[in-house]
């Protein structure tokens, strides 16, 4: 049985935010309107960009400059 992209995105989130740059894993839609994993990164850094996957599981993956989080 195929994961669900939600199942996907569970699965591979703890590995995803231990990547350094990283600061949210999500999900949305990519630039042709299909569900996606959205990686949000703190900066359009290329070493950081490049060591995101282009899919996850057969799920696109696609990664969004949020800029730094924190709480409020």
């Amino acid at each position: 049985m195929d994961s669900s992209i939600q199942q996907v995105k569970e699965r591979h989130t703890a590995e995803l935010m231990a990547m350094p740059g990283v600061v949210s894993v999500g999900l949305g839609k990519n630039r042709s309107g299909e569900p996606a994993i959205i990686v949000g990164v703190e900066a359009d850094r290329a070493e950081t960009i490049s060591s995101v996957p282009d899919k996850l599981d057969g799920y696109p993956v696609e990664v969004e400059v949020v800029g730094k989080i924190s709480t409020q």
